[in-house]
């Protein structure tokens, strides 16, 4: 594991290998099959006690499509990014969730095509904030929802452009998490937005070649050439 932060010597670390020992089977609403075992190296991004949910742990994972084939398909080339949040309650096991884009721009667990809201529609967004609101493009922006209603915003993190980042996880991205409770039950989706628009083109590239099913969209809008 490496991480993204100093750890406090008081913090439990799950081990987020054995909780997580797979590679996904499933990302853009289609089914992945990869040809090797090898599991990517997790990335702490951020440790969170969060009121209604307890200690949650942030990881990150850089999944190459090199040995992959998707719907039946190669890339031959690329990644995507799997968000992991590693939580526990009141000194009880660790869950595990597993957030990747499926139908939609969030990463998710689910498979809905559409799960957001375009940010400026959202009413009274404090009352959907654990504390300060989100710092980001809001005319692009997209909130979250389950079953309809906005998620609460818990918190962002920049991703910075380093070494740790650059080769096993993404560059000059923020990260913003939010969750709602269902009968007492946490359920997380994180957006993203891009920081820089240098780091991109390889992204943008990849996501050209897919073929996306009906409902999904790119999460953010290409940005124009300095040119």
């Amino acid at each position: 594991m490496q991480s993204l932060l100093d750890i406090p010597t008081s913090t439990e670390i799950p081990p987020i290998d054995k909780l997580a020992p797979s590679r996904p089977h499933m990302w853009i609403g289609r089914e992945v099959t990869w040809s090797s075992d090898a599991q990517p190296q997790a990335v702490l991004i951020a440790i969170l006690h969060i009121p209604g949910a307890g200690e949650c742990l942030l990881f990150g994972f850089k999944h190459d499509l090199a040995d992959a084939l998707v719907g039946g398909k190669s890339f031959g080339h690329g990644h995507f990014i799997e968000y992991v949040i590693a939580q526990k309650e009141h000194g009880a096991t660790w869950t595990v969730h597993r957030l990747v884009q499926q139908r939609s721009v969030t990463y998710t667990t689910s498979m809905e095509a559409k799960d957001y809201l375009d940010a400026p529609k959202v009413k009274d967004v404090g009352a959907h904030c654990l504390g300060e609101q989100p710092r980001w493009r809001w005319n692009d922006a997209n909130w979250p929802t389950h079953g309809g209603q906005p998620m609460t915003f818990v918190a962002q993190f920049d991703l910075p452009d380093c070494e740790l980042t650059r080769k096993f996880l993404t560059v000059d991205v923020r990260v913003l998490l939010f969750m709602s409770i269902i009968q007492g039950h946490a359920v997380f989706k994180i957006m993203e937005e891009q920081i820089e628009t240098q780091s991109a083109e390889e992204h943008y590239a990849l996501e050209d070649s897919i073929d996306r099913p009906a409902g999904a969209r790119r999460r953010s809008k290409r940005p124009k050439s300095s040119e």
